[in-house]
């Protein structure tokens, strides 16, 4: 059986992770994005064809030069956002 969610069943389940981390917070909850903070500095956004792109996205903040190994080493499944930091890796939830 093939598994298909949805961008609200995806939204919630990137939710409900985010939000168990100690001190994280929502915000945006509808629409094409979420952003999921910590005392009020950003870790990750939930995307929703993100300027168009089509894409239902999970972007989060990483260490410096993870973001550009993990895109060479699976491009079909991570990609950097032209508007983000090298910092930062988009992930194509499946």
């Amino acid at each position: 059986m093939e598994l298909e969610l949805t961008a609200g069943a995806m939204r919630e389940r990137v939710t409900a992770i985010a939000l168990a981390l100690p001190e994280a917070t929502a915000t945006s909850l509808t629409g094409q994005h979420s952003a999921f903070a910590v005392r009020g500095k950003k870790f990750a956004y939930f995307l929703v064809d993100h300027h168009g792109d089509g894409r239902l996205a999970i972007n989060c903040k990483t260490v410096p030069g993870a973001a550009s190994a993990m895109v060479a080493d699976n491009p079909e499944r991570y990609f950097n956002l032209a508007a983000r930091a090298a910092a930062v890796f988009t992930e194509r939830p499946e």
